[in-house]
């Protein structure tokens, strides 16, 4: 439900690759990851009673550390950065303000798509309600079909196209090297 931030997508050996990030980027990128990790699994550790709670700030932690990471890079490092972030993200990358600037949305679409983004939540609590904390997994992947369509219904057939255009050359990436030692995987 949350994809993988900026923060968690600069730690991949293969992405510090293709940045061509330097041994000082990698270092730091690895500390403020690191402790992106740590605060998220405080979070999750207190349960999902408070869903609304913890998804609000998983999303800031996400956020803060994501500058941080940009804050290290140049430019072009950063362009390329945000091109792998919505190749892997897919329409959860419209969380990311700087994409939704550059699609130029209006305020009523941020408006649509905060409303969309919420019924999304509403769709993972009542997964969680209904199939128990850990067998809510099996119905990830529709309820990220499901998402994801609510979440592009926001864009016009220009910024959809342009949003596709935004993904750059395709990069593949194995997220799973973000979730090991998770229980159940991702």
């Amino acid at each position: 439900m949350f994809g993988a931030s900026n923060a968690q997508l600069a730690s991949l050996p293969e992405v510090q690759t293709e940045l061509k990030m330097t041994d000082e980027q990698k270092t730091r990128v690895t500390e403020i990851n690191d402790k992106l990790g740590e605060d998220r699994r405080e979070l999750f550790g207190t349960g999902f009673d408070h869903w609304n709670e913890i998804r609000g700030r998983v999303e800031q932690l996400n956020r803060d550390a994501s500058q941080q990471v940009d804050g290290l890079l140049d430019p072009a490092q950063r362009k390329r950065l945000q091109e792998i972030s919505i190749q892997q993200n897919g329409p959860r990358a419209l969380r990311n303000s700087d994409v939704v600037a550059e699609l130029g949305l209006s305020d009523e679409q941020k408006t649509k798509l905060a409303a969309a983004d919420e019924e999304n939540n509403k769709a993972f609590e009542k997964a969680v309600e209904e199939s128990g904390h850990d067998d809510w997994r099996q119905r990830a992947g529709e309820l990220g079909e499901e998402a994801d369509k609510r979440l592009l219904g926001v864009l016009t057939a220009d910024q959809q196209k342009k949003f596709d255009q935004m993904r750059g050359e395709e990069f593949n990436v194995d997220l799973s090297q973000l979730y090991r030692g998770r229980r159940g995987g991702r």
